[in-house]
């Protein structure tokens, strides 16, 4: 039986997951009968379960529609988790299915969901709703093998080198005692002329003439409203010539199970205010998606020029601080 609230959501059209997650500005996808929230990087799924007919006492009753709903929201969320984009080309039901040692990882990890709530109906029937992180285990399971810049690719950082230890001060001569001599008297020196002045210090060169500092940035928005572009775990920034400008090539795979590639948002003022990002972010436009997926932003020839000067200083590609806005 569903609940007044539920029933009229369903009337109206609008998904109950979707109802039940989605915040102002959260980038919230239903998929299936579950919920990919790319914002808060977790997908949920909802389960019912029934009391049986014939239960010895009620707390019998109950645990076991418990159990029942825990999984039924587990074979849900597992739909909902095949169902996420990993890249521009394929999905995780793809990696499932062709490669079972994913499959298997996959339904593992989710069968140990996190169970987020549990709700009891006054008619014995219970709700359970579980869910999955987007980054971590799942991100690693997924990802191809060959995505991420070798550590080994880090620039080495060159040690200082000590400073000249002093050396001790040597010890006095000891000679052995003799009387003291007389003063022998001695003929006044004969004056010096005076030394010559040295010559002047040569004037320090001008320094070189040098471009403007690049402004430092704490992260990167990039507004891809309008091109309907859609979420993924491993999303890409493509020059306007298809050249790679953010993704495997530039951060470890270590960085995106840890933290994920990107964060996605509704709107900038949602975006802005993630901490991926913090305070003062350089904010770049797309102009089309790219990939069969539509996951990846290509960006014109002053977004990439405006990112290859910044970034050296700032950093924030390397970082993964990299937040995408869409509609």
């Amino acid at each position: 039986m569903l609940r007044p609230v539920a029933l009229a959501l369903l009337l109206i059209g609008l998904p109950v997951a979707q109802w039940a997650h989605a915040a102002d500005g959260e980038a919230v996808e239903t998929v299936g009968s579950g919920t990919v929230n790319w914002t808060t990087g977790l997908v949920t799924a909802t389960g019912v379960g029934a009391p049986p007919a014939k239960a010895v006492n009620p707390a019998q009753a109950r645990a076991m529609a418990e159990r029942a709903a825990y999984s039924a929201a587990v074979r849900n969320l597992l739909e909902t988790v095949k169902g996420v984009r990993v890249d521009s080309a394929v999905l995780v039901e793809n990696m499932v299915v062709a490669n079972d040692v994913i499959k298997t990882r996959v339904t593992g990890l989710v069968k140990g969901a996190r169970q987020l709530k549990v709700e009891h109906q006054p008619d014995g029937m219970v709700e359970v709703t579980v869910a999955v992180s987007l980054t971590g285990e799942l991100v690693d399971v997924v990802l191809p093998k060959e995505f991420g810049r070798p550590v080994s690719g880090l620039e080495p950082t060159v040690p200082a080198k000590p400073a000249p230890r002093p050396l001790p001060p040597s010890p006095p001569v000891s000679s052995p005692e003799r009387a003291p001599s007389p003063p022998t008297p001695t003929a006044p020196s004969p004056a010096l002329p005076p030394s010559p002045p040295p010559p002047p210090a040569a004037a320090p060169a001008p320094p070189a003439p040098s471009s403007q500092a690049a402004p430092s940035y704490t992260g990167l928005i990039v507004d891809a409203r309008g091109l309907n572009l859609k979420p993924a775990l491993a999303p890409r920034l493509l020059d306007d010539q298809g050249k790679e400008l953010y993704a495997g090539g530039i951060l470890t795979r270590e960085q995106a199970v840890e933290a994920g590639v990107a964060g996605y948002a509704k709107d900038m003022v949602a975006g802005s205010r993630q901490s991926r990002v913090t305070d003062n972010p350089l904010i770049v436009k797309g102009v089309r998606v790219s990939g069969t997926k539509g996951t990846d932003v290509v960006l014109n020839a002053d977004a990439v020029k405006a990112i290859q000067q910044s970034e050296p200083t700032s950093r924030y590609l390397q970082q993964a601080r990299v937040v995408m806005v869409y509609d």
